[in-house]
């Protein structure tokens, strides 16, 4: 089964030339934007610059792939000590569910994982 992750987050300057590098190769685990399943509406996104106003890399994904193993955890564990901001930083969610699991980043970089209850209600938009 696939699960989607949404990932916006800015990098701290402290992180390791080779874990850039890393997220850079397209050989790397980053690269799970190439698996793509039509459960999931849009295209995969991988983005990684530099912003040299605030002198620090900004990294962005979307993309879902088959997390049997839990890829998609291991992968934020790696980069988890060097995110540099805090509250809301993006979603991962199962092939087979609606609602989206929050990932919200504490000032002590953990994750903590909030999934929201749905409720159906007449009208909307």
């Amino acid at each position: 089964m696939y699960t989607e992750l949404y990932l916006a987050v800015d990098l701290k300057k402290e992180i390791p030339k080779e874990l850039i590098e890393e997220i850079k190769s397209e050989d790397g685990r980053f690269w799970g934007v190439g698996c793509t399943s039509y459960y999931f509406g849009g295209l995969s996104v991988f983005d990684l610059k530099y912003d040299e106003i605030q002198d620090c890399y900004k990294l962005t994904m979307r993309f879902n792939m088959k997390n049997y193993d839990n890829e998609i955890e291991e992968m934020i564990k790696l980069i988890l000590p060097y995110i540099d901001n805090y509250g809301h930083i993006g979603h991962k969610r199962y092939e087979e569910t609606d609602m989206p699991t929050l990932l919200f980043c504490t000032d002590e970089n953990k994750i903590i994982e909030l999934t929201p209850v749905f409720e159906k209600t007449k009208g909307g938009f």
